[in-house]
């Protein structure tokens, strides 16, 4: 069961762009009781959304995973501005653990390879946002 958020703190990404390519790689970061919780929207390119959704529904959940990144949930807009977009969040025990990590994913020769299969008819993610985002006095997360 989740607790409510208690401290909101955004974890500085380092050049984090485990796909490589010229997109800024950016992400929700939000610390709560024991977890620290990172929501990422990638942005594909179009008709490419399908191609993300199998790679991480066959892959990159699983690999995640491996490497003690928690997954929490993934979603698409069923309504909204847009439906080429991969909303996900994932979780770690802390700042220094997702920083190792993220390294880990990024160096895994299975990723790696996942990846570049996937991104054989092109590539798949267009642009990753970001957000911080601070709880209002209303909010039953604080």
């Amino acid at each position: 069961m989740f607790q409510p958020v208690s401290v909101l703190d955004l974890v500085p990404l380092r050049g984090e762009n485990p796909g490589g390519h010229a997109y800024p790689m950016s992400s929700i970061v939000i610390k709560e009781a024991d977890l620290l919780y990172e929501l990422r929207i990638y942005e594909c390119f179009g008709g490419r959304l399908p191609a993300l959704n199998k790679r991480f529904n066959d892959h990159t959940t699983e690999i995640f995973e491996r490497h003690g990144i928690k997954n929490i949930g993934y979603w698409t807009n069923e309504v909204g501005p847009s439906s080429t977009e991969l909303i996900y969040m994932i979780a770690f025990e802390d700042a220094g653990q997702r920083e190792k990590a993220w390294d880990a994913f990024r160096n895994d020769p299975e990723w790696n390879k996942v990846r570049a299969a996937s991104e054989e008819d092109g590539l798949i993610v267009k642009n990753v946002r970001n957000q911080l985002l601070n709880p209002t006095p209303y909010s039953p997360l604080q």
